[in-house]
């Protein structure tokens, strides 16, 4: 037996979906509620349809790092100052999150129905995802 394999013990193999962090405060409940609001209805309109599922999943994706390589590179206009490389890192991740949703695309062929989903998702996650980026981190991240 492979001793570095043998060390964990079968507790961490476990579902990991069967134990979640308990929501705390008013934020917490609602994120949590949310989430599960969400998820009810991802399993209503995918079903077992996981190729589709995972292709709406990965346009999301993307959106982190492209918001936060456009986030950076205008702090670091604004700054005149380089970043260090930061910009090409985020860029790249979400490059790759694009070249997953290329591989996904073609597994799974989506229809014209949730090519609309996509939109409508990213219509919604971007600008969200932006001016929560601008808002909340961008102050504690300068």
């Amino acid at each position: 037996m492979n001793e570095a394999l043998g060390s964990f013990s079968t507790a961490h193999n476990s579902d990991p979906l069967s134990k979640h962090h308990t929501p705390s405060g008013f934020s917490d409940r609602v994120a949590f509620r949310l989430t599960r609001l969400l998820r009810f209805f991802a399993d209503l309109f995918f079903a077992k349809r996981y190729g589709h599922r995972a292709v709406v999943l990965e346009t999301v994706a993307a959106v982190p790092g492209m918001v936060g390589g456009m986030v950076g590179h205008m702090r670091s206009l604004r700054r005149m100052e380089d970043n260090r490389e930061w910009i090409h890192t985020l860029l790249e991740e979400a490059e790759n999150e694009r070249m997953h949703l290329m591989t996904f695309v073609q597994i799974a062929q989506p229809s014209v129905l949730e090519r609309v989903l996509i939109l409508l998702a990213q219509g919604f996650f971007l600008p969200a995802f932006y001016f929560s980026t601008l808002f909340l981190a961008a102050p504690h991240i300068g």
